[in-house]
């Protein structure tokens, strides 16, 4: 076992790295992602406080990563079944505009999904009713954007 550095906080000579249950981290979009138990962090064992050294960061990114993507899969999953008694997956595919059984996948499967396709189906999932209603207005109009109609810079109409 090593000696115990010095904590800057609490000044007691207590730093160790440790692994403990129910620690947390921001990373990316998330104010709170989970860190394994099992991942040794530098922590103080007199007051709590956390040292994120250039090698601590280095043998995380790894772990962070992986814990990120687990995290923004569920949130998918749970989206989808929220959004499915509403609309099909195969149509829900076309007005996202991904590709065709994507959406099966990534329900059934460990695949990765980007954090902004789950921002979007987390939005349709608060309420799917108005939020699919809302979109596909929004690609309605989208149609009409080059016409004729539009052609003015300054986006009224003619």
């Amino acid at each position: 076992m090593t000696a115990a550095r010095k904590c800057p906080r609490c000044r007691r000579a207590a730093v160790r790295e440790r692994g403990e249950t129910g620690r947390t981290i921001a990373y990316r979009v998330f104010a709170d992602l989970a860190l394994p138990d099992d991942v040794p962090i530098p922590t103080c064992g007199k007051c709590g406080a956390t040292y994120f050294d250039a090698a601590t960061t280095a043998a995380l990114g790894p772990t962070l990563k992986n814990q990120y993507n687990k995290r923004l899969l569920e949130l998918a999953r749970v989206a989808l079944r929220k959004i499915k008694p509403h609309l099909s997956h195969r149509r829900l595919e076309r007005l996202v505009s991904v590709s065709q059984g994507y959406l099966s996948r990534v329900q059934t499967k460990p695949v990765w999904v980007s954090a902004p396709l789950v921002a979007l189906l987390m939005m349709l999932a608060e309420s799917p009713v108005a939020q699919l209603a809302a979109l596909r207005r929004c690609w309605a109009s989208a149609e009409n954007e080059g016409s004729e109609e539009h052609d003015r810079t300054d986006g009224h109409k003619q």
